[in-house]
């Protein structure tokens, strides 16, 4: 219906009006481009909005459309009177121009955004038209939101959906459905897009104002999008990943400019607002923010800074990005909310060290974004002795400290520590990927300014920070080239991969075999691709899936308000049958028949169901006479 796009982008632009409000009080005078404005509006405005919400909830109200908009009356008050700051002017640092990049036409200068627009445009158009398929967004972040909206406050009972996750997603998701008047997954999908706009937006604008000219910041924010193909599906489903990615990454964005401009106190403020609001985002957020601010902390003690002078603001830092969560837990601890420690074995496990360390070095190098960390990681050893100076000491101290992180959470997980490498590393790894890249842009950018004919690179105005001299260096203009060579070759296949995933989502049966690491995602692709195509929104399906060797299949059904129920596929057949239409259910997606006991009601052929097989062992039982 033509009035839920409309009512989307009012909402949304609500969100955009809070947070620029917001950033006008607590920031005056901030200098921002335009688009960098526009991504922290969206950003500060989603946490504010949701912490309001957090806020009714504790105090007994109720979520409507005034009780969540009077918030942005003693807000609004800032946009009377903030006025417009300044627009800088690029580059703000101060450093020369990068030689590689010629002066090229404006058509050429701009083509990386244009791919960006056209990949953004495919995405939105796919998610807005498509029912929800991601099994985490149905089962956690989206249940939720349903609770929420249908009881019109905080309700974490009834269910078992990880109740202890921050509430940042759902929260707003809740925000969308309020103005919209009805559950709408597809249009909640633009939550995940805004997301996505905002991001690339804040690091293209952190490049630019690294120096880098808009054919090269275009250049380097390409491969975020396409070779971190974890990026292009987080587009197509409202998950809190791509938001925990965007706070992350300007929350190191603005921390390390203020390294740079440490006069700018403003640059570390708005650094420690979007870290809270990581951590009001997912749970693993606020140690992601202690990894930050710990690098943050070795930077300005190797800088043999005076005490006094640094740890004011660290402490700041820490205080304010503790601030969020520290309000969510209060509201757990008084609503008997416990946290689950479901995923925690022991602080470390010998046994598995070596073996996990084996898994992620294998994924990281031949997973769908090798490409990507083969660059950085090969721009990381190609220029080692340029990465520890103070420039870029605080991007690589993130950027190892993140890794060495990564590794140490899949040893001391209790399930199944190698399968969750290949289960959920690409979503961590792409919480970090605009790091590793901000670290080689940065890497090459200083390398392309140094080996030009007699340039040095000049400190940058009021910061302690004076880069050496090209007499430091060995080589440089051969490492320079190899690091271009790079550049150019991830952007090459940027572009490949980037036309092949969207290609799998448009025809994901052609895709999906090939881009598969193994034959159960290959399944699940392919139950994807099925719904996509097949089930209508507003049809109810369930996945029928094995848990363990020993343990009995389950039919699982948690789209709230229905409760959560098992019912075993060895159950009789007239309990089945009952089951599939009290609910609703009009499809049954079987992942792997070989295990099922022989004679099981859904191996062979029943009057109530029809058979479409995907593979072998596969299939989807459609409910023709419920």
């Amino acid at each position: 219906m033509i009035e839920s796009p409309v009512l989307a982008i009012v909402a949304l632009g609500f969100v955009g009006l809070v947070g620029s409000a917001v950033r006008r009080l607590a920031l005056p005078g901030l200098q921002t481009d335009l688009g960098e404005a526009l991504a922290l509006d969206f950003g500060l405005g989603a946490a504010t909005l949701t912490l309001w919400m957090l806020a009714l909830a504790a105090l007994g109200l109720a979520f409507s459309l005034w009780s969540i908009g009077v918030v942005l009356v003693p807000l609004g008050l800032a946009l009377l009177v903030g006025g417009a700051a300044p627009r800088p002017r690029w580059p703000t640092l101060a450093l020369p121009r990068w030689r590689f990049e010629p002066r090229l036409g404006w058509l050429v200068e701009l083509a990386p955004l244009m791919v960006l627009v056209v990949v953004l445009g495919g995405a939105a158009v796919l998610a807005l038209s498509q029912p929800e398929t991601n099994w985490d967004t149905l089962s956690h972040w989206g249940l939720k939101a349903k609770a929420f909206w249908i009881h019109q406050t905080i309700w974490l009972w009834d269910y078992d959906a990880h109740n202890y996750y921050p509430l940042l997603v759902p929260l707003l998701t809740t925000w969308l459905y309020t103005v919209l008047g009805r559950v709408d997954e597809p249009a909640a999908k633009s939550l995940a897009l805004g997301y996505g706009v905002a991001l690339l937006l804040l690091f293209y604008h952190a490049l630019r104002r690294g120096g880098l000219g808009r054919f090269a910041a275009g250049a380097f924010t390409l491969p975020l999008l396409l070779v971190a193909n974890q990026l292009v599906q987080q587009l197509l489903t409202n998950q809190a990943d791509l938001p925990l990615t965007f706070y992350l990454t300007g929350a190191l964005v603005y921390a390390w400019r203020w390294l740079q401009q440490p006069g700018e106190s403003r640059h570390l403020v708005l650094a420690s607002l979007l870290a809270g609001a990581a951590a009001w985002t997912k749970f693993e957020g606020l140690f992601l923010d202690a990894l930050l601010a710990l690098a943050l902390f070795v930077t300005l003690w190797l800088g043999r800074r005076p005490l006094r002078a640094w740890l004011p603001p660290v402490l700041a830092f820490g205080g304010a990005a503790a601030g969020p969560a520290l309000a969510w837990a209060a509201y757990r601890a008084s609503h008997g909310i416990p946290v689950e420690d479901e995923h925690l074995a022991a602080l470390l496990v010998p046994d598995v060290v070596l073996p996990v360390l084996g898994a992620f070095a294998h994924y990281l190098l031949a997973g769908r974004s090798a490409a990507l960390w083969l660059a950085v990681l090969g721009g990381w050893l190609l220029f080692a002795r340029r990465s520890l100076d103070p420039r870029h000491r605080f991007l690589s101290l993130a950027l190892g400290l993140n890794l060495v992180a990564i590794v140490w959470a899949f040893t001391v997980d209790a399930t199944d520590p190698l399968g969750q490498v290949e289960r959920t590393g690409g979503r961590l790894l792409m919480h970090i990927a605009p790091l590793g890249l901000l670290l080689l842009a940065s890497l090459v950018h200083d390398a392309q300014v140094l080996t030009a004919r007699g340039s040095t690179v000049p400190s940058i105005p009021g910061a302690p920070i004076a880069l050496p001299a090209p007499k430091t260096w060995r080589g440089p203009q051969h490492r320079a080239s190899a690091a271009v060579a790079v550049v150019l070759l991830v952007v090459l296949y940027s572009l490949t991969r980037g036309v092949a995933a969207l290609g799998s989502v448009v025809s994901p049966s052609a895709g999906s075999g090939a881009t598969s690491e193994s034959g159960r995602a290959a399944t699940f692709d392919s139950f994807v691709a099925f719904v996509q195509t097949q089930v209508p929104s507003t049809v109810a399906y369930l996945y029928q899936e094995p848990w363990g060797a020993g343990r009995a299949h389950r039919l699982r059904y948690e789209l709230y308000p229905r409760r959560y129920e098992e019912l075993p596929s060895e159950a009789p057949e007239a309990e089945v049958r009952a089951f599939v239409r009290t609910r609703g259910i009009g499809y049954i997606l079987v992942l792997d028949s070989s295990l099922y006991a022989t004679g099981s009601w859904a191996l062979e052929a029943r009057p109530w169901f029809q058979r479409v097989e995907l593979s072998p062992t596969s299939f989807v039982l459609k409910v023709v006479e419920p």
